[in-house]
């Protein structure tokens, strides 16, 4: 059978064994991330903690390169570490959350807020309530000349990813004339919500 259960919330720390946080293994990211534009890549020349970071790839003038992650969040709060060398007041790195921009600090012209510049690895946090969501992380340069390395660099991300509480126990079936009594015990995680309702299903067919 099955069971409709309230949501429980885990913050997630993307890590590995050698406590590299993002990207895990310092290899490419996995389910519900994606790229597009140019693209980014993980990359070994910068890094906020361990030995690589995600890293936007190069790109042309007024083009753009997105790193993007959707999923199933709780309530809680994304944090990450972001930075950048570029022209500043020009080339831009922006964070976004369903297609809203999301305040890192200072004002810009690539079409929100984001930063630009010289700016060395500085924490972001964007709060999220229970539901899909869309993260992404934006670099995008105007129409003529380059600064610094022309790139931006993410790391260290850690988010609240929505998981569901343990199914109940069944404790005992009790026979009746063309019907059953199941008896159940609550799950031992309940997660941090309450169980609204449970559903049920019998297979191969009616008791």
């Amino acid at each position: 059978g099955g069971a409709t259960l309230g949501a429980a919330t885990s913050t997630v720390t993307i890590k590995d064994v050698n406590g590299e946080v993002f990207p895990p293994a310092c290899a490419p990211l996995g389910a519900g991330w994606s790229t597009s534009g140019g693209g980014w890549s993980v990359a070994t020349d910068e890094a906020s903690e361990g030995g690589c970071s995600m890293k936007s790839n190069d790109i042309d003038d007024s083009q753009s390169a997105t790193l993007s992650y959707t999923g199933q969040f709780g309530n809680g709060t994304i944090s990450l570490q972001l930075k950048v060398s570029s022209e500043a007041g020009f080339d831009c790195v922006r964070v976004l959350l369903d297609g809203g921009p999301v305040n890192i600090g200072g004002a810009s012209p690539c079409g929100g807020v984001g930063a630009s510049g010289g700016v060395d690895w500085f924490p972001v946090s964007v709060p999220v309530t229970a539901g899909q969501h869309t993260l992404a992380i934006i670099y995008s340069k105007d129409s003529s000349e380059s600064a610094g390395s022309d790139a931006a660099w993410l790391d260290a991300v850690q988010m609240p990813l929505a998981s569901p509480p343990g199914a109940p126990t069944l404790d005992n079936a009790v026979a009746g004339n063309a019907s059953a009594t199941l008896y159940f015990s609550a799950p031992a995680n309940a997660g941090s919500s309450a169980i609204l309702d449970y559903e049920y299903s019998c297979t191969p067919g009616p008791i």
